[in-house]
């Protein structure tokens, strides 16, 4: 059980009681468990909009799942994602280090931004109308299998 609180500290925004582990390491061994309750939170949630909704609306169940997601995971890697590709447009190695520490966001961190939650929802929006948002919970988990998470 050592780094599974600080696992899902890290990964959501959950706030669980118990202490935080001085030593992360032993937190990313719990990183695709985590993945697999994330998973299962966003497979239940699409089950439960199909039953509520049906299939009447599946473009606004993948629009709720995608938003849930960001909300729950604190849109982790996300913010990381606009910073590398904003450094696309550095001249060298320095200079792509500096506009990633910058915080302002640039056209190639807003265009990554766009394409990769208009992806996820393409995604999402396919498994619901096809009846397979199942494979969300397997997905997440081999998302998170690495020890860190990403975008996908």
């Amino acid at each position: 059980m050592q780094g599974l609180i600080s696992a899902i500290r890290t990964l959501t925004i959950i706030p669980i009681p118990g202490k935080i582990e001085d030593n992360f390491s032993a937190a990313l061994s719990w990183f695709p468990l985590v993945g697999f309750f994330i998973g299962s939170l966003l497979f239940g949630l699409a089950w439960l909009w199909l039953q509520i909704i049906g299939l009447h609306w599946p473009e606004g169940n993948a629009l709720l799942l995608v938003l849930f997601q960001i909300i729950l995971t604190r849109g982790l890697h996300l913010d990381g994602l606009a910073d590398w590709a904003d450094s696309w447009g550095g001249r060298d190695r320095q200079h792509r280090l500096a506009i990633m520490k910058d915080s302002r966001i640039g056209s190639f961190g807003v265009l990554a931004l766009v394409a990769t939650l208009l992806a996820k929802y393409i995604f999402f929006l396919r498994l619901v109308a096809s009846g397979t948002f199942v494979w969300v919970i397997l997905l997440t988990l081999t998302v998170f299998q690495s020890g860190q998470p990403v975008t996908y």
